[in-house]
C-alpha cells in the first residue's frame, strides 16, 4: 500500500477520482486522508497538485487533509524525496497537508522545526489551522468539547444512533442474485414460511465483527442469533463453523533443527551474509548468525550496516529432519527469493513482486541432515521473508468443510457467512476470499440446498 504510482491525470479523472470527488462535492465530506503511496514521484502527503490544485481548488474541499499514520516520515525513509523529517514536514504542509498524523506524542519533535524557523510560509500554517478549527466549530466541539461518560449508558440517545447505523447497514447491502427455487415460481429470498430448518455456516455468523479498523462495538447481535430470533421456535437453526477466514497451513522452520558451522564448531541457527547490492556479489557488508528465517523489515533495514533498501541476503546451514515423510517446504515473502536443498534449486522466485507463498513437496528422513541455502533480495519498500514448512501442522480445513456440508445437507436452506481480514499490513493483492472459503461455498452449493 505504499508503492510508487505512475498515472496520467486523464486516467485518474476517469478511473480513480470519481468516488472521491463525489464524496467531497455531493456528500460534503469534511476530511480526507492521504495514501502512503507516491504519485508520479511525489508522496501523496506532500503532493501539491493532488491536494492544493485538485482537491482544494478544483473540487472545492473546505475540510482538512490528514496523513495516514506516520506517512509524512515516509518521504525520507520510504520514497527518498526528503533528506530528513523536518524537510518531509515542510514539503507536506506546503504541499497541502493540514494534519500530520503520528502514532506517539513525542514524534512532534521530529516535525516541528520548519514550523518554528520560517521554512513553512505563515499563510500555509494559517490555512491548515483554519480548516481544522472550522471542522471543530461545525461539530460544536467548542461549545461541547467532551462527550458525557454516561452517554453510552443513555438508552435514549444511543438508540437514535443505533437506528441510524442499522438504516445505513441495510441500505448498504447489495443483493447480487436471487435465484428461483426448483419447480417453483418463487425466489429463494425471502425464505418461505414453511421451511423446517436453516443451516448457518461460518465464524463470521457468530463474531459480529463491525468491519476493518472498527472498534468492538456494544449491544451487538450476531447473524446466527438474529436468524434464530427471526426464525422462532418452529424452525430449527443448525450451525457449523466451516473452515474460517484463515487456515494454518505452514509454520516457520524452527530454530532448534537449524545449524551452521563456524570455525569447525556447530552453532545453532543459520549463517547469514548481508550485501549492499541485489546480486549477492562482493564481500558481505555484514555476517552474523540468524536463529531462523522469519523477518519483516518495514521502515528499517536488517542492521545499521545495511542499506535501508537495495540489499540482498544469503543464509546457509543445515536442517535436521525431526521425522520422516513428504512435507511441503518453501518461502513466504515479497520481492525475490529462492531455496536450495542439498544444492538443488527447490523454489525459484528471483524477481521483484508482491507478497507470495511458494511451497514444494520434499521427502525427508528422520534425523538426516540436509544442506540449506536461502537467497533473498529487496530493491525497495517493505521486506518480508520466512523459511516455512507444514511439518506438525494440523491441516484440517477439508474436514471442517465436510462437517459444514453435512450440516447443510440436513437443513432446508443454507446460509454461509464469509468474510475478509482487514487491518494494518493486511492489504490484499486479490479480491478472492481468503483461506478456503470459496471451496466451502462450492461444496455447500453442490448439495443442491438453496
Amino acid at each position: 500500500d505504499s508503492y510508487p504510482i505512475q498515472f496520467s491525470e486523464r486516467w485518474l479523472d476517469e478511473e480513480y477520482f470519481p468516488p472521491f470527488e463525489a464524496a467531497i462535492k455531493r456528500a460534503g465530506a469534511r476530511s480526507i486522508m492521504t495514501a502512503y503511496n507516491s504519485l508520479n514521484g511525489i508522496p501523496c502527503s506532500a503532493n501539491s497538485w493532488l491536494l492544493n490544485e485538485k482537491l482544494k481548488r478544483e473540487w472545492g474541499c473546505s475540510g482538512f487533509v490528514i496523513s495516514d499514520a506516520s506517512a509524512v516520515g515516509g518521504a525520507n525513509v520510504l520514497h527518498y524525496t526528503a533528506k530528513d523529517y523536518p524537510e518531509a514536514s515542510q514539503q507536506a504542509i506546503s504541499g497541502g497537508l493540514d494534519v500530520i498524523f503520528q502514532t506517539a506524542y513525542d514524534h512532534y519533535k521530529l516535525f516541528i522545526p520548519p514550523f518554528l524557523d520560517g521554512s513553512i510560509q505563515a499563510g500555509k500554517i494559517d490555512d491548515a489551522v483554519k480548516r481544522v478549527l472550522r471542522a471543530k466549530f461545525e461539530l460544536g466541539l467548542f461549545e461541547k468539547p467532551y462527550v458525557s461518560e454516561t452517554f453510552s449508558d443513555d438508552g435514549t440517545q444511543a438508540s437514535v444512533y443505533k437506528t441510524l447505523a442499522k438504516k445505513a447497514a441495510i441500505e448498504s447491502i447489495v443483493l447480487l442474485k436471487n435465484a428461483r427455487l426448483p419447480e417453483q415460481n418463487k425466489r429463494v429470498l425471502p425464505f418461505q414460511k414453511n421451511i423446517k430448518s436453516i443451516a448457518v455456516i461460518g465464524p463470521d455468523a457468530v463474531e459480529a465483527r463491525l468491519g476493518g479498523y472498527s472498534g468492538p462495538g456494544n449491544g451487538k447481535q450476531n447473524i446466527l442469533d438474529g436468524i434464530k430470533k427471526r426464525a422462532g421456535r418452529n424452525v430449527e437453526v443448525l450451525y457449523a463453523p466451516g473452515c474460517g477466514r484463515s487456515t494454518l497451513e505452514w509454520v516457520p522452520v524452527p530454530e532448534n533443527i537449524l545449524s551452521t558451522q563456524l570455525d569447525g564448531v556447530k552453532k545453532a541457527g543459520l549463517n547469514a551474509e548481508y550485501f549492499n547490492n541485489l546480486s549477492l556479489s562482493g564481500k558481505p557488508a555484514l555476517t552474523r548468525i540468524d536463529k531462523n528465517i522469519d523477518f519483516s523489515w518495514t521502515l528499517f533495514s536488517p542492521d545499521s550496516l545495511i542499506n535501508l533498501d537495495f540489499y540482498s541476503v544469503r543464509w546457509t546451514g543445515f536442517l535436521q529432519a525431526p521425522k520422516s515423510g513428504k512435507f511441503k517446504i518453501g518461502l513466504d515473502g515479497n520481492d525475490g527469493f529462492r531455496l536450495y536443498i542439498n544444492d538443488k534449486l527447490i523454489i525459484d522466485n528471483w524477481q521483484k513482486q508482491t507478497y507470495s507463498t511458494k511451497l514444494a513437496d520434499y521427502v525427508f528422513e528422520k534425523d538426516k541432515v540436509y544442506k540449506i541455502r536461502v537467497e533473498f533480495f529487496e530493491p525497495n519498500g517493505n521486506a518480508h521473508i520466512k523459511l516455512i514448512w507444514n511439518e506438525g501442522v494440523n491441516d484440517d480445513w477439508k474436514l471442517k468443510i465436510k462437517q459444514a456440508v453435512a450440516i447443510a445437507s440436513k437443513a432446508s436452506v443454507a446460509v454461509i457467512v464469509t468474510g475478509i481480514q482487514e487491518g494494518e499490513f493486511q492489504d490484499r493483492a486479490m479480491l478472492s476470499l481468503p483461506g478456503h472459503q470459496e471451496e466451502l461455498i462450492k461444496a455447500v452449493a453442490a448439495t443442491g440446498k438453496p
